[in-house]
């Protein structure tokens, strides 16, 4: 009995499974998905169906680089899908089709018994979307036959301002001259003078440099008058004593106050009798929003001092908004107590705290001391 021929009727364009990036892997697949119909135009429903695909070169009566199988189940409308790429492979590999080489077609044969009397459906052009598979080896670098490994290395070179490559050309360097106590020889650059240093130095009213240069101090005439409040003496091992630890500062939570609205941070020195250390490290930095309703701060664990010469501790506040100086809350005279509520606006806060000063460093003023004029 001759076999029922049949027919497909192709539902979808071919579609590649994903697109190809260089240097990653194409799926190497294509979706292919029709209907099944026979002769008489009825739908091959629910049935199991041989189908065998061929990558044909050229023409549609070309050599074929590629064959597959494929045992599929039609649907209840008839519909199959395959993965061309993904059969029982008959002849070739698909990953070596050479899809740049030429024109392809794809030829479809079935047998609707599930089978293997396949009978030709009919052979169309593959046009653009297969060729995606091509991108993935022109995204890659060919062969170019070089075989040698160092005909494209070149020596970089320098001789004095003059800067080559072997196998190219020469670029010139722009020159450069020294400077007082610098000196160049080849590819060295060195420092003649090492010891930069000065001594700085006042007779009566005149300033010295030891190395040449000097100016003269204004006289105390007029408005300009020199107080002994505007000098000060520091002795230079007072800040071995400085506090190492911080306060710890909390909004209070005690109501309005008087603190600024704003970001502020704080730090603590200890002072003796004749002498004040400098500042310890700063404390966390505190935000106060609205002081209508939160406007105090709370400061605890503030350091004291071990040496018994310390009989009290400064504190100082930063205000962010308005600059990087610390300027003094309070005093607290004692070298005990450890907590302290601010709630002292800032325009109402005292001097700046101690290395906040500017000064002027006159050496060898005094035994063991030097000179600080405070600006």
């Amino acid at each position: 009995m001759k076999p029922k021929s049949f027919l497909f009727i192709i539902a979808f364009a071919f579609v590649m499974l994903s697109g190809v990036e260089a240097y990653a892997q194409s799926p190497q697949l294509i979706n292919y998905q029709a209907v099944a119909r026979n002769t008489g135009g009825q739908l091959i429903i629910n049935q199991n169906i041989s189908v065998r695909i061929s990558i044909l070169s050229g023409s549609p009566a070309g050599t074929a680089e590629y064959s597959e199988t494929h045992a599929v189940t039609t649907n209840q409308f008839g519909i199959f899908t395959i993965q061309i790429g993904g059969g029982t492979v008959v002849s070739g590999s698909f990953a070596a089709i050479s899809w740049s080489a030429a024109s392809h077609y794809v030829k479809v044969e079935a047998d609707e018994t599930g089978g293997s009397n396949y009978q030709l459906l009919g052979t169309s052009q593959l046009i653009s979307v297969p060729y995606s598979l091509y991108s993935e080896k022109s995204g890659k670098a060919m062969n170019d036959q070089d075989t040698s490994a160092t005909n494209e290395l070149q020596q970089l070179s320098i001789n004095n301002y003059q800067l080559s490559i072997s196998n190219g050309n020469t670029v010139a360097l722009p020159t450069y001259s020294t400077g007082t106590g610098i000196q160049i020889t080849g590819n060295t650059i060195t420092n003649t003078a090492p010891n930069q240093m000065q001594v700085l130095s006042i007779s009566n009213d005149t300033l010295y440099l030891s190395n040449g240069g000097f100016v003269k101090l204004p006289p105390a005439t007029g408005t300009t008058v020199f107080k002994d409040s505007e000098f000060a003496v520091i002795n230079e091992t007072s800040n071995s004593s400085a506090p190492i630890t911080a306060c710890v500062a909390t909004l209070a939570g005690q109501g309005a106050g008087n603190v600024d609205n704003g970001t502020h941070d704080y730090k603590i020195s200890f002072y003796k009798s004749t002498s004040e250390t400098v500042t310890g490290p700063a404390s966390n930095s505190v935000t106060v929003v609205f002081n209508g309703t939160d406007g105090k701060i709370s400061l605890t664990n503030i350091p004291i001092s071990s040496d018994p010469s310390v009989i009290g501790r400064k504190i100082y506040r930063r205000f962010y908004p308005a600059g990087q100086d610390y300027k003094l809350v309070t005093t607290i005279a004692d070298n005990t107590t450890t907590t302290f509520t601010d709630n002292i606006s800032y325009s109402n806060l005292g001097s700046l705290a101690q290395g906040e000063t500017k000064f002027l460093f006159i050496t060898d003023c005094c035994a063991n001391k030097r000179m600080f004029i405070k600006f």
